[in-house]
């Protein structure tokens, strides 16, 4: 669901108005309406400290499971977010983690996408808010095992 708002000054807002009535006519009033009703019967601050919790403590599953399994990468701590950035070994290229993942059936994401000028080759991007605690470890395990197998040829 994509619902979203803008607080803006006239002289910004008009010329945005018409510019997103050119792109989509309108918002999705379907959406807006279960928005609208979600939020009139549920605490959205209860909910973020909620997925605040889970998400830290994921993310520190998916810190502490690389740091165990695979100490020739480097990686972010994220301070918030879904996503670490990992720096592979040197000679691999994100590319090649990802085809090689995809065999495995792990997913990462090469990192080029995520830097403003095309960023680097050797970076893959890993999300922790979606899988569970199982998924993660048997994520980690498979990713382990894609570039160890890399690193040997």
């Amino acid at each position: 669901m994509r619902i979203g708002w803008i607080y803006a000054p006239p002289v910004i807002l008009t010329p945005f108005n018409v510019v997103k009535q050119a792109a989509d006519l309108h918002s999705n009033f379907l959406c807006q309406k279960i928005l609208h009703q979600y939020l009139t019967t549920h605490d959205p601050d209860d909910h973020i400290r909620h997925i605040t919790r889970v998400y830290g403590r994921k993310c520190r599953l998916m810190c502490d499971l690389p740091d165990d399994r695979l100490p020739q990468l480097t990686r972010t701590t994220p301070e918030g977010g879904m996503f670490l950035m990992a720096i592979l070994p040197p000679g691999i290229s994100s590319r090649r983690v990802f085809d090689e993942g995809v065999k495995q059936k792990v997913a990462v994401l090469p990192g080029m996408p995520f830097y403003v000028d095309g960023g680097r080759e050797d970076t893959i991007q890993l999300n922790f808010s979606n899988p569970d605690d199982e998924m993660i470890k048997i994520g980690i395990s498979r990713l382990a095992g894609v570039i160890k197998g890399l690193v040997r040829q």
